[in-house]
């Protein structure tokens, strides 16, 4: 046995002595007693309250998974785990994920270039390089089992069969423009700072050509004007394989040196913020910290799913509309810098509205931009929108007097009369509004259920209760979420008998 496996195996050994350490009642006892089990509604609710605590407030974790990293590092490992991550001959991380279906994304394109074509509105759409190149990877099944080039491929030629101005920023790595070390993280899923600087500066010069205009880009882009802090960083792929298996990162964050004053406005709620670029558009983050601090975040509004930056003192009038998830956080940052108003679409929180539509009709934009990252494919910026959807209630099940907290089932038999079939992945569902108003309840079609043209379903819900009512109106309509309610709509009124 060589001196390498030796010491890999007594750090394998440390890890699984550590890791039992922990195992005990005294801290598993700590974390029931936490919680008021009767606010807790399932054993999956209770089994992922257990996991969040562990992985808060388990001081040896870390530590745990840079002897676990450090040991395949000894072994000469480049994976980690049951095959989910592979590190490749440049240290980079990639994470294993199945190919994803680009169908819907393409419908959604479809949907915006009409939308914007109405408006005359120039739109383009940005693909950020796959994180899997062919060549930089040792083993070819590793290449094949993460690269998402067939899916970019399919985009971009439908993209391009639309003539919709695109950026393809492969080519730039390809051709060796920008160095592939460069623009990944090793450790985290994201682009590096001088990475999404190097995209602005793609897309300021594509928007010009499209007749948008920047007239002080040379300031705002010369990053004499701010100041640089950089920090280690362990990004989301080194959190599970450590900081031993692979070298840390260094995450910039550039600061301007000269004035900014903002207004952010949250869409959904009407919130305001003002201050600085550092106030406002980054998150309040110390300018230095330890490298367990997830710097990514320090940009933009995680979790937000459509905001406004309005840039008081920008030289520009041009209003921008981006379309992005979190690849495109830093992108977005500066971009602001730029512009006048800035408004911020983020995919992965769209929910059941069509931000995009409400942000079309809000504000008169001079260009939308779609910053699509290959990570996220599954993301639908926008949902399928069906074409003069409508329905007919044919029968309804519900009783006219229930006693008060008893469970009743209700029936609701609807016909397709419109042009498309009905399925749950394009959020069609039959709406219950209670008295005159929309609460958000919903009856779901099954997954493989297609209600085509013609056809019938009855939609069934079992358990189903009012409390603290004397009587309640129901109406039953269909719904295409966050575009319309279609089709008859069929009212019941429910008295409930107090006990």
């Amino acid at each position: 046995m060589s001196k390498k496996e030796s010491l890999a195996i007594i750090s394998i050994f440390l890890v699984i002595i550590l890791g039992g350490f922990w195992a005990n009642k005294k801290n598993f006892a700590l974390i029931f007693r936490k919680y008021n089990y009767n606010q807790i509604e399932s054993w999956n609710q209770i089994s992922s309250t257990i996991e969040n605590e562990i992985n808060s407030n388990f001081f040896l974790k870390s530590n745990l998974s840079n002897l676990y990293g450090l040991s395949q590092k000894m072994l000469s490992k480049n994976l980690v785990g049951n095959f989910e991550y592979i590190k490749d001959n440049k240290g980079i991380l990639h994470l294993y994920q199945e190919d994803l279906p680009a169908d819907n994304f393409i419908k959604g394109m479809s949907w915006l270039k009409e939308k914007t074509k109405e408006k005359e509105i120039p739109l383009l759409y940005v693909q950020i390089p796959d994180r899997v190149i062919e060549g930089f990877i040792k083993d070819s099944w590793a290449v094949e089992k993460t690269s998402k080039e067939k899916t970019i491929n399919q985009i971009l030629d439908a993209v391009r069969e639309q003539g919709i101005s695109n950026l393809d920023l492969r080519e730039d790595l390809i051709e060796k423009k920008f160095e592939y070390d460069n623009f990944f993280f090793r450790t985290d899923i994201h682009l590096t700072t001088q990475a999404e600087w190097y995209i602005l500066k793609k897309i300021i010069h594509k928007l010009e050509e499209l007749g948008c205009s920047f007239y002080n880009q040379e300031e705002i882009l010369n990053l004499n004007h701010y100041e640089k802090i950089n920090n280690k960083f362990l990004g989301n792929f080194g959190r599970m394989t450590g900081k031993y298996f692979t070298q840390l990162d260094v995450f910039e964050r550039y600061y301007p040196k000269f004035e900014t004053n903002y207004t952010r406005t949250h869409m959904i709620t009407d919130e305001k913020f003002e201050g600085s670029f550092e106030e406002i558009v980054m998150n309040g983050y110390p300018k230095q910290g330890r490298e367990t601090i997830y710097w990514v975040t320090d940009y933009m509004q995680f979790t937000n799913p459509f905001y406004n930056f309005e840039n008081h003192l920008s030289k520009n009038d041009t209003n921008i509309l981006l379309i992005m998830d979190s690849f495109g956080f830093r992108t977005a940052a500066y971009l602001s810098l730029l512009v006048k108003n800035l408004s911020i679409i983020d995919t992965r929180y769209q929910g059941r509205y069509n931000m995009t539509d409400w942000a079309l009709q809000l504000f008169d934009y001079d260009a939308v931009v779609v910053l699509q990252s290959t990570f996220l494919l599954s993301t639908e910026f926008m949902p399928v929108i069906l074409k003069n959807p409508n329905a007919e209630i044919v029968s309804v099940t519900t009783p006219s007097v229930v006693k008060e907290g008893e469970l009743y089932e209700i029936e609701i038999t609807v016909r397709n009369i419109g042009q498309e079939a009905w399925k749950e992945e394009d959020q069609v569902r039959l709406c219950i509004f209670q008295d005159g108003v929309d609460y958000g309840f919903r009856i779901k079609l099954p997954e493989n259920i297609e209600v085509l043209p013609g056809d019938e379903y009855t939609f069934i819900q079992k358990d189903f209760y009012i409390l603290d009512k004397n009587s309640t109106f129901l109406e039953y309509q269909m719904v295409q979420e966050g575009i319309t309610y279609f089709g008859e709509k069929y009212g019941v009124t429910i008295t409930i008998e107090k006990n």
